[in-house]
């Protein structure tokens, strides 16, 4: 459900939230046409957070590729130097992002005007957590502390 035009999300109470979504018997948005390929190589990728997950933890746990490529798409480079997030290693697509508690966690993010996606797990699969916001660069101090909460470290520090 969304927010109906115009309603601040800070406005919305437990007593209030009903009256200020969106009818629910709206069809749904069909986003099959929007192209998001000109934001960070997005790929144009239509997703959900469950499949999201799905992908990622099967990503990371190395159950998607032949073990070949899976080892070549985890060779990564360092970011220091660039203008990117602290603390991380880029592969081919993804990343990888050691945490102040010196756990690495391996996922990617997306932004475009306007919204944010970020997926990020243990190595072996067994913890991913994805996140998705209606706003852009302002949301990685939020994903930060999610980061902190699941994995008992900050990590996203920005390098501008």
């Amino acid at each position: 459900m969304f927010l109906k035009e115009g309603v601040r999300p800070e406005d919305v109470t437990p007593a209030n939230w009903p009256s200020m979504m969106e009818d629910p018997g709206l069809a749904p948005l069909d986003t099959t046409d929007v192209n998001t390929s000109g934001g960070w190589g997005a790929a144009n990728v239509v997703s959900t957070l469950d499949d999201l997950l799905t992908f990622f933890t099967a990503m990371n746990a190395g159950r998607l590729l032949p073990p070949d490529q899976h080892r070549r798409m985890w060779t990564t480079v360092s970011t220091e130097g660039g203008h990117w997030l602290a603390n991380s290693r880029y592969g081919l697509g993804l990343y990888e992002l050691t945490l102040a508690n010196g756990l690495t966690l391996r996922g990617g993010t997306g932004q475009s005007f306007g919204t944010a996606t970020f997926v990020m797990g243990t190595a072996d699969g067994t913890r991913t957590l994805a996140i998705h916001t209606n706003n852009d660069w302002a949301t990685f101090p939020a994903f930060d502390s999610i980061i902190e909460a699941e994995f008992g470290a900050k990590g996203l520090e920005l390098k501008i």
